[in-house]
């Protein structure tokens, strides 16, 4: 499947999304510690920037350096400035290098030219590749959309899984305004529900299972704009391209959560959009 395949594919299942499906079984998993990335998906999607593969342009000087330095310094401008040449206005000799080196990266989604998605199936265990993959982005969402046709609904399970939502959001809520995503990750692996998932770690025989979920479940938070900053935004407010920054070189999170501290809080607005029809989680929108 090509780069363009993949969202011309994207864009069917998200119209054919229902979210109130998807965020159930986001939910009612959440007990065992099975996240699930519909709903960071349907983010996306609300700003998501339609566009062919395409790649950075700028002249070639005959100097790697100075073509390098070009590159960088257009990479250095804000989204919507840079210069694109896409795959359908490329030379010969340009797509043809791309066709043959199918792992070059799309300019704006970082994604590659093409991908065998049923040899490279979505593995939910890692879920979406830096939050932006768009063969990730499509198979999760085709996994997700006929999994909640299918899903049962589940009293116990959603209690459950709003219980731990709920203690997620406090925890967050205690923090100090200095403290950052990695600080409320080490107080929730000392919760009860985080012990429960090193069990079912244990029981399904996955080392570091429990890890990240705990992991995807904060991130998928920063997709939803949930926790997020007024600079670094989530996806629900705006395009997050596919080469997002990180808070340090050696940051393991991904944008926008990386930059999230306690002073940013959580955003209202974002929150009663995802999870507004929650009576457990109302505490966290309506003060």
């Amino acid at each position: 499947m090509t780069h363009n395949e993949a969202i011309e594919l994207l864009l069917k299942e998200y119209a054919s999304s229902d979210r109130k499906r998807l965020t159930e079984l986001f939910i009612q998993t959440l007990s065992i510690g099975r996240i699930h990335f519909g709903l960071q998906v349907l983010s996306k999607m609300k700003t998501y920037y339609i566009h062919s593969y395409s790649k950075i342009d700028t002249p070639k000087t005959g100097d790697l350096v100075k073509d390098h330095n070009l590159v960088s310094k257009e990479w250095r401008k804000p989204f919507h400035e840079r210069k694109y040449v896409s795959f359908e206005n490329m030379d010969d000799e340009a797509r043809k290098e791309i066709i043959d080196n199918p792992i070059y990266c799309c300019g704006i989604c970082a994604s590659f030219y093409e991908k065998n998605i049923e040899k490279y199936p979505f593995n939910p265990l890692y879920g979406i590749v830096n939050g932006t993959d768009i063969f990730h982005m499509v198979q999760c969402l085709q996994q997700e959309n006929r999994e909640s046709i299918s899903f049962v609904y589940n009293d116990k399970q959603q209690k459950e899984g709003l219980s731990i939502l709920e203690e997620v959001f406090e925890t967050i809520a205690s923090v100090q305004e200095s403290d950052g995503i990695r600080y409320v990750y080490k107080l929730l692996k000392k919760t009860e529900f985080f012990k429960h998932w090193k069990q079912e770690e244990k029981r399904i025989g996955v080392e570091f299972y429990a890890e990240f979920a705990l992991q995807h479940l904060l991130e998928i938070m920063g997709y939803l704009s949930i926790l997020h900053t007024e600079k670094y935004r989530g996806s629900f407010y705006e395009f997050n391209e596919g080469i997002t920054p990180r808070s340090s070189r050696s940051s393991d999170w991904n944008y926008p959560v990386d930059f999230w501290r306690g002073k940013n809080g959580i955003d209202k607005i974002a929150f009663q959009y995802w999870f507004g029809e929650y009576k457990e989680l109302e505490k966290f929108w309506k003060n």
